[in-house]
């Protein structure tokens, strides 16, 4: 028996690609949490500076894109960061991670398209 073989799956597209979607690994879980973890200790804080928030900011920006690395590698894809930050902005790496989250929620939709350019 081969793991993973019969579970759901969705199609993201992306501009000219299109990404099936099965496996949402639980490291991917794992760095949602750090991710709320950091924006929740940034909310309690009243005043920022700009140093910290780039730090924040590219903190958030490198774990979406950790995320987005083990999401495609977990389901035969290969990274391609160029493609990915060449193709959308932070929002769209946002829903291409809520979408393949989600898929298991996703009853009547099978086909998820993300707009780029």
């Amino acid at each position: 028996m081969k793991i993973g073989l019969n579970r759901k799956t969705i199609n993201i597209e992306v501009c000219d690609k299109v990404f099936k979607i099965g496996i949402f690994p639980i490291i991917c879980d794992q760095l949602i949490v750090k991710n709320d973890l950091i924006e929740k200790a940034w909310e309690k804080q009243t005043e920022h500076s700009i140093d910290e928030i780039n730090e924040k900011n590219k903190s958030q920006w490198d774990i979406q894109f950790q995320i987005l690395e083990y999401l495609l590698i977990s389901n035969g894809y290969e990274f391609e960061k160029d493609w990915w930050t060449s193709h959308l902005d932070s929002l769209g790496i946002q829903e291409f991670i809520v979408v393949a989250k989600s898929k298991d929620v996703m009853e009547t939709k099978k086909k998820a398209v993300i707009q780029g350019h």
